[in-house]
């Protein structure tokens, strides 16, 4: 009998311990819990910014190759040794193009090919080409007339006398060769006609380009997807800038192949190719416009709210009130937005960078 009272307080103390150390394990819990929510916030942090006028937009650099197919011009018809042949990468009304042994070669602007000698009695396109040829140098006054007449001669010989040439009056056929216009581009083929050069007739070394060029940009995968079909470009030579829209991207196995063409599909440089430089490939420095630039008040990205119809909202801060206004955005690039439905100088609650990391 004197043995109950000793095992009712066994028990009683066991209970006493199991419910100290359940109280002791949910505080720790508390604690836990509690230090790892003010470790860890999930509260985003809103600053206020001021809507400042900006300008945003976005561009890509990039290179586009224009190319020019050769055109011949005409073939040597002179035999002997070439004694000088010009460097220049155009040619103009007069110009000496090559000499072979003491004969020149002259440029001359004109749509028909000078096919025969050029003398005293002939008519045809050919000697029209010859009036202008001799007005434009000064040596006559007269440009009407298919005829080859004594005037005309006596205009050759003063040309002739003031190159130190002999004073024939006619032009051998060989001796000029047409050109479309002043400032042909033209190639020379230096492989075949050279200072010293064994000419035979016949050498086919002098050309011009395709007054057509095609405009190419080559980019890489990466690039290529940030262009969308018909986004503006701007391809500069010089002081020159043309505007045309991108097309519709190849892949080749040198990358991307996108063409520029004007806007209404034509050729990017119109009536002005001859703005282009010489050469038969060209590289030119390029402006791809990826986001328009718009200019107008001006908010971080994280200002802008979404509603679940697809509006666009921002909330305006006004002492210590503040309210949603409806907004509009114009264009969006690097992190800001140009917007309209605010003014500029209004304070609006965007999300600090931090916070949203």
């Amino acid at each position: 009998m004197t043995k109950r009272p000793q095992k009712v307080m066994v028990v009683s103390l066991f209970l006493l311990l199991t419910t100290i150390t359940v109280l002791s394990i949910l505080w720790a819990l508390r604690v836990t819990f509690a230090t790892q929510a003010v470790s860890n916030p999930t509260s985003e942090t809103h600053i206020t910014v001021d809507v400042l006028e900006q300008t945003v937009g976005q561009s890509l650099t990039v290179t586009t190759t224009a190319s020019r197919d050769p055109l011949p011009l005409s073939a040597n018809t002179l035999t002997g040794t070439a004694t000088y042949v010009t460097d220049k990468t155009s040619a103009t009304q007069g110009d000496n193009l090559y000499t072979v042994n003491d004969q020149p070669v002259w440029a001359i602007v004109s749509s028909t090919p000078i096919w025969r000698d050029l003398s005293e009695g002939v008519r045809g396109d050919d000697v029209v080409a010859l009036r202008n040829f001799l007005a434009d140098l000064g040596y006559i006054d007269i440009r009407e007339g298919q005829t080859f007449t004594s005037g005309l001669a006596w205009g050759v010989k003063a040309f002739q006398k003031d190159r130190g040439l002999e004073e024939t009056g006619q032009f051998p056929h060989g001796t000029l060769i047409a050109i479309p216009h002043n400032d042909t581009p033209i190639k020379i083929d230096n492989k075949i006609l050279f200072t010293g050069a064994q000419l035979n007739g016949g050498e086919a070394f002098l050309s011009t380009y395709s007054q057509t060029p095609t405009f190419i940009m080559m980019l890489g995968q990466g690039q290529a997807e940030m262009i969308p079909t018909g986004a503006v470009v701007h391809v500069y030579s010089g002081q020159t800038m043309w505007e045309g829209v991108a097309g519709s991207g190849t892949t080749t196995p040198d990358g991307v192949s996108i063409p520029v063409t004007a806007s209404d599909g034509s050729i990017l440089c119109g009536d002005s190719c001859s703005e282009l430089p010489p050469g038969e490939l060209l590289h030119l420095n390029t402006h791809v416009v990826l986001v328009p630039e718009q200019t107008g008040p001006t908010v971080p990205v994280s200002a802008i709210l979404t509603t679940a119809d697809g509006q666009t909202q921002v909330r305006v801060i006004d002492g210590k009130e503040s309210h949603l206004v409806p907004v509009t955005v114009r264009a969006l690039a690097s992190g800001l937005a140009v917007v309209d439905g605010i003014e500029v100088g209004t304070k609006v609650e965007a999300i600090a960078e931090q916070s949203r990391e």
